[in-house]
């Protein structure tokens, strides 16, 4: 299979929402943070997102992503 290995878990990528003082991200704060590229880590959120587990919204040209409310630690 071409591509990049998915290295970074979903479980990962859901806790640098959860741990994080900061709500809302764009999807190039968080590829950074994980050292992903932007097109990776879009991938991996747009799945993310289908599952319920994030939720997005399109500001401009770029696309905002926050942790879904059932994916929250109380």
């Amino acid at each position: 299979m071409a591509g990049r290995p998915e290295d970074t878990t979903d479980e990962e990528i859901l806790n640098f929402f959860r741990e994080s003082e900061d709500l809302v991200f764009s999807t190039g704060e968080v590829a950074a943070t994980l050292s992903y590229s932007q097109p990776g880590m879009f991938k991996r959120l747009t799945k993310l997102e289908e599952g319920g587990k994030v939720e997005s919204k399109k500001l401009g040209g770029t696309k905002a992503w926050w942790l879904a409310e059932n994916e929250r630690e109380d």
